[in-house]
């Protein structure tokens, strides 16, 4: 085994490695401070608070934090009954004020000391009357650096927090529409500050490679204290159906480099991660010297998910793709689960309907969801927050640097296979381009693409796209042909769906659309059959969406003298969507170089008007 260091990318030192006996040594634990509970707060509808310092005032009212303003029943009553989508009990848009006077302990002291909200909107960050700064990421934590302005002692945290939707000017993205999991004002999931030595480890990122049977760890130091070296140990775990084998320790003095490269050979001990075996790792860094001491634990998996030709592959198996669309739609909260086993529920679900496979989107999931993939074996595809034309520098900036935070925060997970830039790009592909084209110098891992049915399928994959999802392949014009699903509106193609318009078929297949692309093809939002409302449905809304919009539908039906019928259309119209989907896969399957088919969808999708 060797160890390696870099400094600027330019200096090499190569170090053997002394191997230590299994037994684990305790971790050292960084300070925390759970910052949940009673916050005071207040609505900015005027947007004043700046102007007025509220971040020195008491505000006056109280919110418990996590949470939103639609879970804690704060905003304005909706008066809208809008039959478009579910309907929220309170909207707010806009500025919203936290404010909380914390106690900070003598354990802080000459530490580095990082605020950390796990998902939030654009956000502005105060301590005392200190600004301290911003920050617009939504789809990863925030993290600030408030360290100057904490001294142990009595001090306040003020966060000024605002969904307004100019501040992300990205479309209208599953990330914080109100056709899905709703345009929320508030902060969700881990909320703490934390506390680290001022020389400790700031990432770790890790590389599988099982044609080595190791793993190439990428570790990044933040040397506050100057110090010449410190002593490194390198911890593994694997889990397996429940099983934990702690694997041979490494320990080694290194230089204080702001980037150590390492290698860590598993051996024998490597076992392999799929859809079909969950295998997991956690890789536990941990540095000392004196009475400094620092640790960081991420979990990783042996797998090579690749293009192989034109279908995937799984440690060199040929997969096929049974996904399924998440448009971010949980009406109980308004927002997607923030813990793992909120998310092995939805998973197992999906799971028991043959699904391995997901794309989220226009937004990602936090990580929870993808903690909870590696342990089902299902492969996700993430996507950028963007819907739309891509014409600005600004935003095409602003989505790198959320691209960025994803994959720090994500891609050690084995779970993580692909990379979208977005859903239905209509233009400024040299931007989108770009940004893919950067994001695979930074980080190799995923397989990415430019857009998901980027200009409604009339483009195809670009240069540095690893594959392609679309409705259809833009070759012989607007023609059936060139269909990778059965159905089409009409003011799609001109010839309407293959399924609108032709006798059923079991010789029907996608050949010509497949032939045309070079890449894996991925069927786009397959299915989207309606199927008459349920209306006995309405009364499990209690949470912070209700289906106001099923009731003027059921009253519409009373006043027909219909009602009594409701179970029956429902039954009819189900039976006939059910009968539209097998077909709609079967094409699918019978397609040779199909990659795969991502339907819309397995749960009912609230957006769009008629897209029950």
């Amino acid at each position: 085994m060797f160890l390696t260091t870099i400094k600027s990318g330019l200096f090499f030192i190569a170090f053997s490695l002394v191997l230590l006996s299994c037994q684990k040594s305790t971790l050292p634990a960084r300070h925390t401070i759970d910052l949940s509970g009673a916050w005071q707060f207040s609505l900015d509808q005027a947007d004043v608070g700046i102007q007025e310092k509220w971040y020195v005032t008491d505000l006056p009212d109280v919110i418990e934090l996590p949470g939103t303003t639609d879970t804690r029943g704060k905003g304005f009553l909706n008066q809208d009954s809008s039959t478009m989508h579910l309907n929220r009990v309170y909207r707010y848009e806009g500025a919203a004020w936290y404010r909380k006077e914390i106690t900070i302990p003598a354990e802080f002291r000459d530490q580095v000391v990082r605020l950390i909200i796990e998902r939030t909107k654009s956000s502005q960050v105060w301590i005392d009357d200190h600004f301290v700064g911003e920050s617009h990421l939504l789809q990863s934590p925030q993290k600030y650096d408030v360290s100057t302005y904490l001294s142990p002692g009595e001090h306040s945290i003020t966060l000024r927090i605002d969904n307004s939707l100019k501040l992300t000017p990205y479309g209208n993205v599953h990330i914080y529409t109100d056709e899905t999991q709703t345009n929320w004002n508030g902060v969700i999931g881990k909320f703490v500050l934390e506390a680290a030595p001022k020389t400790h480890i700031a990432d770790l990122q890790i590389f599988p490679d099982i044609d080595r049977r190791n793993i190439h760890i990428q570790l990044t130091l933040i040397n506050g204290l100057g110090l010449a070296a410190v002593d490194l140990e390198l911890q593994v775990r694997r889990t397996e159906n429940g099983k934990n084998k702690t694997l041979k320790s490494i320990h080694q003095t290194v230089p204080c480099d702001s980037i150590l490269h390492l290698d860590y050979a598993l051996g024998d001990d490597m076992k392999l991660w799929d859809d079909y075996q969950q295998p997991l790792y956690h890789l536990t860094a941990v540095i000392s010297q004196g009475t400094l001491h620092d640790s960081k634990t991420v979990p990783f998996g042996m797998r090579r998910f690749t293009a192989a030709g034109k279908q995937f592959a799984i440690n060199g198996r040929t997969t096929f793709l049974r996904g399924k669309h998440d448009g971010c739609v949980f009406p109980i909260t308004g927002h997607p689960p923030m813990d793992a086993d909120g998310w092995i529920r939805v998973f197992k679900i999906a799971r028991s309907y043959g699904i391995n496979h997901y794309r989220f989107h226009s937004y990602c999931p936090p990580e929870a969801a993808f903690t909870a993939a590696d342990q089902l074996g299902l492969f996700l595809q993430p996507e950028l927050p963007f819907w739309g034309y891509l014409e600005s520098d600004t935003v095409a900036a602003r989505l790198k640097a959320e691209a960025v935070a994803m994959l720090k925060s994500y891609a050690n997970h084995p779970s993580l296979v692909m990379f979208g830039a977005g859903n239905e790009i209509g233009g400024g592909y040299e931007r989108v381009e770009k940004i893919i084209t950067d994001l695979k110098d930074i980080d190799p891992r995923p397989l990415y693409t430019f857009g998901s049915n980027n200009s409604i399928g009339y483009v195809g994959p670009s240069a540095g796209s690893d594959f392609h999802i679309a409705a259809r392949t833009p070759f012989a014009h607007d023609t059936t042909l060139t269909h990778t699903r059965l159905t089409h509106a009409f003011v799609d193609s001109k010839d309407g769906g293959i399924l609108n318009t032709q006798m059923p078929s079991t010789m029907v297949n996608f050949d010509y659309a497949v032939a045309q692309i070079k890449t894996p093809l991925i069927s786009h939002e397959m299915g989207q059959y309606q199927i008459y409302p349920d209306y006995q449905e309405i009364e499990k809304y209690t949470g912070v969406l209700r289906a106001w919009n099923l009731e003027i539908f059921r009253n519409r039906l009373k006043k027909t003298d219909m009602l009594d019928q409701n179970a029956a259309f429902t039954r009819a119209s189900g039976a006939w969507a059910a009968l539209c989907y097998k077909a709609e896969m079967e094409a699918a399957l019978r397609t040779a170089e199909m990659a795969g088919f991502q339907l819309l969808d397995l749960q009912d999708y609230p957006g769009q008007g008629t897209a029950l």
